[in-house]
């Protein structure tokens, strides 16, 4: 997870979010859980977005909830 959102921050153009992913890296490299460090920002994840990712954690399907997640954004964006 933390090669991921590394990876995330660098190709990232907008400051904004690097600085959001940058946080999120910190919170996950001390231990928090990714769905726990999500929840502290509930204007840009929705609820929905954290439980899913929750579940995965739970179930140790992490991946497959954020796929799911990538599904849901799409959707609403579209």
């Amino acid at each position: 997870l933390s090669v991921s959102l590394n990876l995330l921050m660098s190709n990232q153009p907008s400051l904004p979010w690097r600085i959001v992913i940058e946080l999120l890296l910190k919170k996950i490299s001390a231990g928090e859980k990714l769905s726990v460090a999500l929840n502290q920002w509930p204007q840009i994840f929705p609820p929905t977005l954290s439980a899913l990712i929750s579940a995965g954690e739970l179930t140790g399907h992490l991946p497959n909830s954020c796929l799911q997640v990538v599904k849901l954004l799409e959707q609403r964006k579209a």
